[in-house]
């Protein structure tokens, strides 16, 4: 195994720090997500303690809570707080993957194994070959017979 360089420290380091951002941007995006179902819940409990009526009803009040989730829901979908949550959500995720991708690149150069742009290079050369073979095919193909 090669020796860990500083630079690969540092790039653990920092892929380390952008997945604690990417965390805790996800666990306020979580949080968001489950506002509209806290709301809901506190609503229905104001509605069942207000209505008086039986719980023999359960259906009705299951359709009434899921058009008062419904309608949280969609608040929340169109506020721009949702908005800005999702975007720094994802941003973090997206800094955390190149993070993660530079110690891994850098982690495989160290070893004997060919890079995704070797690899792509050689899958365009058997490409071409192919087609080169195919016309050479071909031009016989359509070459007189000898005999």
């Amino acid at each position: 195994m090669p020796q860990m360089t500083r630079l690969t420290q540092a790039g653990v380091n920092r892929a380390m720090d952008k997945f604690g951002q990417f965390e805790a941007a996800m666990a306020e995006f979580i949080y968001l997500l489950f506002l509209p179902l806290k709301k809901s819940l506190r609503d229905m409990r104001g509605v069942l303690e207000e209505g008086g009526r039986p719980l023999e009803d359960f259906k009705e009040y299951y359709r009434q809570w899921l058009r008062v989730l419904e309608g949280h829901y969609m608040t929340l979908f169109k506020s721009p707080e949702c908005t800005r949550t999702m975007s720094h959500t994802l941003n973090a995720l997206e800094d955390f993957n190149q993070a993660k991708e530079e110690i891994v690149s850098k982690a495989l150069a160290a070893l004997p194994i060919p890079t995704n742009r070797e690899m792509a290079e050689l899958y365009r050369e058997i490409y071409r070959l192919k087609q080169q073979v195919k016309s050479l095919s071909k031009k016989m193909a359509d070459l007189p017979a000898s005999g």
